[in-house]
């Protein structure tokens, strides 16, 4: 999906919004999305993973519905299919599996193969 359509609006928020996307596609570092609920963090999420160059697929772990074998398994063992692991309501995570996530990002170097988002 194209980014420009996709995030509508010409306003200097809508703008900025577009071009952080942008920004953060290139980068492959962690990004930490801030909002409500139903603000649309995942799917500036999913937006992320779209506009980045990545080849492998975009995995969101949810506190409420993802089970404890599917969080370690991403955590211990990332798949090389997987480029985008998208930790939504990370509040929500217990502090062991939020250590395990803070973990995770720091063992993952300066040239990750996959990009951490966290809403």
């Amino acid at each position: 999906m194209n980014i420009e359509s996709a995030v509508i609006g010409q306003s200097a928020a809508a703008k900025k919004l577009r071009k952080n996307i942008a920004q953060f596609a290139k980068q492959r570092t962690p990004v930490v999305l801030q909002g409500p609920r139903g603000a649309g963090k995942t799917a500036v999420a999913t937006f992320i993973h779209e506009s980045s160059s990545a080849k492998g697929s975009l995995v969101a772990l949810n506190p409420n519905s993802t089970s404890e074998t599917e969080i370690r398994s991403a955590l211990e063992k990332p798949n090389p299919k997987i480029s985008t692991l998208v930790f939504q309501e990370i509040e929500e995570f217990s502090f062991l599996h939020q250590s395990m996530i803070n973990t995770f990002i720091n063992q993952s170097g300066k040239d990750p193969a996959w990009q951490v988002i966290a809403t």
